[in-house]
């Protein structure tokens, strides 16, 4: 919604009507491309919804191109910039916020893989955090800030069908020569925010339903219901009401003013602590038979898909650059 007002909340510029104007724009040519395209034109939904946009804005004048004019051609990265030092209290507050990150982060994995048609490991959550820990590192090393997985990219691959390895790798490769040609990179940041609202509602709004759509895989129990519904109702107080925290300890306030962080935690806390009654190991049981039952009887595609780019035009196909066989 931020990104649609483009504007201090409450102040009389937030979501003017051409700012509506432009992320419905850009939102209608997505779903319009998403819903009537096929093959990669249908997987280029978001890009061309962004891309919609965009001439719209130029042709209402809502692009500032100076930001263009004013980068530089060419920037070589600088190691270590700003020095390097260690203090316990900046170590400390860094793993505090690393807590948000990997509870982010491992409901995006989870999502991603809900999306994908795939079973996803301990080993596999282990893996992932690995590679945002290192990508951190390496990143900071070189004055960029922490990395986070990107949750939107969750979204856009339930859009697109598109969940190759080599397309993330590619677009690994365009941010860095947006980092090495800063003109290429003030490009997009010429991007108007309501054209990324507009787009953000789906992107956003298909995080919410792979959420959903794990948690009617998981056993109806009143256990369960409990633990969802407890979990839910205390992430969400703390981004509604973040002046919960206030008399709380700087550190622990810091730790749950994420939404993510304390429905995370309360979640496993009561997993852990509320006890399970025979009905719900049985329901638990019967609920993963299901489920293992329905993945084994899922009907395989005719057709031949391309094993770097799966389109979710095509039957809801989503395959890997492994050319395996696609699942419906």
């Amino acid at each position: 919604m931020n990104w649609v007002g483009d504007a201090p909340a409450g102040s009389e510029h937030f979501a003017t009507l051409p700012k509506l104007f432009l992320a419905g724009i850009s939102l209608l040519v997505v779903l319009l491309v998403a819903t009537y395209a096929k093959g990669s034109v249908a997987a280029s939904a978001i890009v061309i919804g962004l891309a919609g946009g965009y001439l719209v804005a130029l042709s209402m004048g809502m692009v500032d191109m100076n930001q263009i004019a004013q980068a530089s051609w060419f920037a070589a990265p600088e190691p270590l910039k700003f020095g390097l030092s260690f203090s316990w209290p900046a170590i400390i507050s860094m793993c505090l916020a690393y807590i948000v990150v990997i509870a982010e982060a491992t409901g995006d994995f989870l999502a991603l893989a809900s999306n994908c048609h795939r079973t996803i490991s301990g080993k596999d959550l282990k893996r992932g955090l690995l590679g945002d820990g290192i990508g951190s590192a390496i990143g900071s090393f070189f004055g960029a800030m922490p990395l986070a997985s990107f949750s939107q990219n969750v979204g856009i691959v339930g859009i697109t069908g598109v969940a190759s390895r080599f397309v993330v790798g590619t677009t690994g490769g365009l941010l860095i020569l947006a980092g090495l040609f800063p003109k290429f990179g003030a490009l997009a940041v010429t991007v108007p925010k309501p054209v990324l609202g507009g787009v953000g509602f789906i992107m956003f709004g298909m995080i919410a339903y792979a959420g959903i759509r794990m948690l009617v895989k998981a056993a109806d129990t009143r256990r369960n219901a409990l633990v969802i519904c407890v979990s839910l109702a205390a992430g969400l107080a703390v981004t509604i009401k973040p002046s919960l925290l206030q008399h709380m300890h700087h550190d622990i306030a810091q730790l749950l003013h994420s939404g993510i962080t304390t429905g995370t935690i309360v979640a496993v806390v009561l997993n852990l602590v509320l006890p399970k009654s025979k009905e719900d190991v049985h329901a638990e049981k019967q609920a993963e038979e299901e489920e293992l039952n329905s993945e084994y009887t899922q009907p395989l595609s005719e057709e031949t898909a391309d094993p770097v780019m799966a389109s979710s035009n095509t039957q809801g196909e989503i395959q890997d650059e492994q050319g395996s066989k696609p699942t419906q």
